[in-house]
């Protein structure tokens, strides 16, 4: 799927392989983990991470390290999720938290060293670090000494490799390449007398690589892309290789034409800021916005029905743009 993404003109690609391991989206616990066999032996894995390292791609694995599984209802077949006809990936990974529970931290230094026996040295995902923190009062850790006890002990995965979060686990940050989910939206009901403001963002960009929601999961896609533009995330969508026909949302033949066009547009004009970090966000007027970067570029997003005019230079509507 890489080179046909590749082919199609989308070519800085991060991909975070979701499901590989026992138990798929279901991850089993790291300490007997696999990589899964319908996926590909041995060989197929290396050439998988040989041709993204030649083709200056990345490639990311998701590991649970602190999670032990429940039964769950879903199917299951040779240990990974089998995903029918009535079932939506978008609800199998909203569902996913759901069948797991707090394991011990007292087994996270075992796990993490079976993690990386398992990855040996290619890139990692650390997902439930990143989204879940508790104590284990059995093992004589508050939330505070279970946070520096994960952070050091995640440290292991940074000697010879790249790390990504899946959430923007703060204490996990000084390690990692890139979050490949931040949130676009505020937490909170606003009306006028509150207004929402990349506040996560202005502080991290610059420092890490983030995405935000799915673009193929966003209700309104034009939308999702504008918030990309005003905050600063890279685009991401997840994608699978094979059709599922209740969710075509993710059939990466259906996505990849308005995905590429999408990348396009946003490589051609802001690829170049991602490394910038952001100094300064301000309403222009109702509904129009501006994000300013370190070297002097501004990105202008026009949320409204109607083109408006900036310092002499038009903004479509429902479309950005980049001055300087």
């Amino acid at each position: 799927m890489l080179s046909i993404l590749k082919a199609k003109g989308i070519d800085n690609i991060v991909m975070r392989y979701m499901g590989t391991l026992s138990g798929g989206l279901d991850q089993q616990s790291i300490s007997s983990a696999r990589f899964l066999k319908m996926l590909g032996n041995k060989n197929d894995l290396t050439a998988l991470t040989d041709y993204a390292r030649v083709q200056n791609l990345e490639v990311f694995f998701d590991i649970d390290l602190i999670s032990e599984r429940k039964n769950t209802a879903l199917t299951t077949f040779s240990g990974g999720e089998t995903i029918n006809e009535e079932t939506s990936i978008n609800s199998v990974l909203k569902a996913e938290n759901n069948n797991s529970h707090a394991a011990p931290l007292k087994n996270l230094k075992n796990n993490v060293s079976a993690a990386l026996s398992l990855l040996e040295d290619r890139n990692v995902s650390l997902v439930d670090v990143s989204e879940r923190l508790y104590s284990d009062v059995s093992y004589g850790l508050t939330r505070q000494g279970a946070k520096e006890y994960i952070n050091e002990s995640c440290r292991a995965f940074g000697a010879n490799r790249s790390i990504m979060l899946s959430e923007p686990a703060l204490y996990l940050l000084k390690g990692a390449k890139y979050v490949s989910s931040l949130p676009i939206s505020a937490g909170v009901a606003y009306d006028g007398n509150i207004t929402a403001i990349p506040f996560l963002q202005i502080v991290l960009h610059g420092t890490i690589y983030y995405a935000g929601e799915p673009l193929n999961f966003s209700g309104d896609l034009e939308y999702s892309v504008l918030k990309c533009a005003e905050y600063g995330c890279m685009p991401s969508a997840v994608l699978m290789y094979r059709s599922v026909r209740a969710d075509y949302i993710t059939y990466y033949v259906t996505q990849s034409p308005k995905l590429a066009a999408i990348y396009e547009k946003m490589n051609a004009e802001l690829s170049d800021l991602f490394a910038q970090r952001i100094t300064g966000h301000t309403k222009v007027q109702e509904g129009v916005y501006c994000t300013e970067y370190g070297n002097t570029s501004l990105v202008y997003v026009n949320y409204t029905s109607s083109s408006v005019e900036i310092n002499g230079l038009t903004l479509e509507a429902g479309d950005y743009m980049r001055v300087n």
